[in-house]
């Protein structure tokens, strides 16, 4: 290996070290109300439903296999179920996941909004989705919507980082917390 890819490498781990770091203090009261919310609704029969489009897409399935299929110990299946669309924004396929996801929300269900993008399109979709059905709503965005309810309960998993990139790093790791924080609840060590 050349010195260069090594300098790389140990330059983006760095930076994922320092993200986190940072995150922590931040984020931590949030992951934990929303493990909480997430908690609440999986014993009261309800589900997660992991929506995001584009890139975030794949955290979305990621949670929501995370949850189906433990990983550190046996346990039953946790419901929850990824809804993505291929593009961000406003798009035919995004406009087809808001419809699905208003379709699919029951009554005692959570929804996880993941949103990496500058613009924040997705949690403003979703929350309109969680205000038209009464749904609690976890949303991990960089950006804060423009008006957030006291109804239904919204739990806002705000972060930085400089590039798209660097939040999807973030966020992966958020998930993998949030996801070990609800099975602690549930089950314990």
């Amino acid at each position: 290996m050349d010195t260069d890819s090594y300098r790389r490498i140990a330059e983006h781990f760095q930076q994922s070290i320092d993200d986190l770091a940072q995150a922590v203090d931040l984020v931590a009261p949030a992951l934990d109300s929303g493990a909480m919310l997430i908690t609440r609704a999986l014993m009261d029969d309800g589900k997660l439903l992991c929506c995001a489009a584009g890139p975030d897409a794949a955290l979305a399935r990621f949670t929501a296999d995370r949850l189906m299929h433990s990983i550190n110990h046996e346990r039953p299946p946790l419901p929850a179920l990824a809804l993505t669309a291929a593009s961000d924004g406003a798009g035919a396929s995004s406009s087809q996941l808001w419809r699905d996801t208003r379709a699919l929300c029951g009554s005692r269900d959570v929804l996880l909004c993941i949103d990496s993008s500058a613009r924040g399109l997705a949690g403003q979709q979703a929350l309109n989705v969680a205000r038209g059905g009464n749904h609690p709503l976890l949303l991990l965005s960089k950006q804060r919507p423009d008006a957030l309810p006291a109804e239904p309960p919204v739990c806002l998993l705000q972060t930085g980082g400089a590039s798209r990139a660097q939040r999807l790093n973030l966020y992966t790791q958020l998930l993998s917390a949030l996801c070990h924080l609800v099975e602690f609840n549930l089950f314990g060590e």
